[in-house]
Order: structure tokens, then sequence, then C-alpha cells
């Protein structure tokens, strides 16, 4: 069974966010986050991981993943629905990179570990790419 990705867990601070949080909108504005990556709290390895399960369920390579790629992955209607809604941010009905990176640092941020046990790139691997149930 998919277990829910919100977790108990925190992170090791050194190595998975900054000690300082940015203010509120800091995140989302260019001039403050000139790399144009959408967070600033993943290390670049983590991001690195979440970009290439991404770029594997994009089989179309269209830059984004709709409804069909992922019910493809996971076999079944049910869990697509429930997992693409929660990842398409903003309900056009497609998962941009920047949501993609977006779900999961907020995930971070609510508790969960990057890596580990109950770590979201290791459970996002396990899911998306080898294809098997999570938990």
């Amino acid at each position: 069974m998919l277990r829910s990705l919100v977790g108990s867990e925190m992170c090791i601070r050194d190595r998975c966010c900054s000690a300082k949080k940015d203010p509120p909108g800091a995140k989302d504005d260019p001039a403050a986050n000139p790399e144009g990556s959408p967070n600033r709290t993943m290390p670049p390895d983590i991001e690195a991981r979440f970009i290439a399960v991404f770029k594997a369920m994009d089989k179309d390579n269209s830059g984004t993943v709709d409804f069909e790629e992922i019910r493809e992955i996971l076999r079944s209607r049910t869990m697509a629905s429930k997992i693409f809604s929660s990842h398409d941010l903003d309900n056009d009905k497609r998962i941009t990179l920047q949501e993609w990176l977006a779900f999961f640092t907020s995930k971070h941020e609510d508790g969960r570990p990057y890596e580990g046990e109950q770590g979201l790139i290791e459970d996002a691997e396990i899911l998306y790419v080898t294809n098997k149930p999570v938990g």
C-alpha cells in the first residue's frame, strides 16, 4: 500500500535545509532566486534525482507529465487520480517540473526527510521508476 507522503521525521539541518528561513514569497521571486530553481532548500544532488524521476515519467518528452503517463506507470486509475491531483498544483491537467519539485519541497518542509528511511526521493524512485508499491 502506498504510505502517506507526510511523515514525522525531521531532516538533518545542515544537509537538507538552509538554516535561515526565506522570507514569505522569496522562493517564488525570480530576483531572490536568480538560478531559476523552484526551491532553495533542496540540495542539488537530491534535486537532480527528482529531475531524473520526472524525466523518466515524461514518456512523450513534452516537458510535462499528464494523467495517462502516471496511470500507465502506476497501473491504477484510482491511485493515479489521487497522486496526480496532489502534484498538479495549478489544476491544469499536467504536472510541470516546477510543480513536481515544489510538491516534494513542501512535503520536506512538513517534516519528511529527502533521504533515508521514509525518504521522499527513495519513495519517488521506487514508485515511479521501478513501479513497485511503496510502504
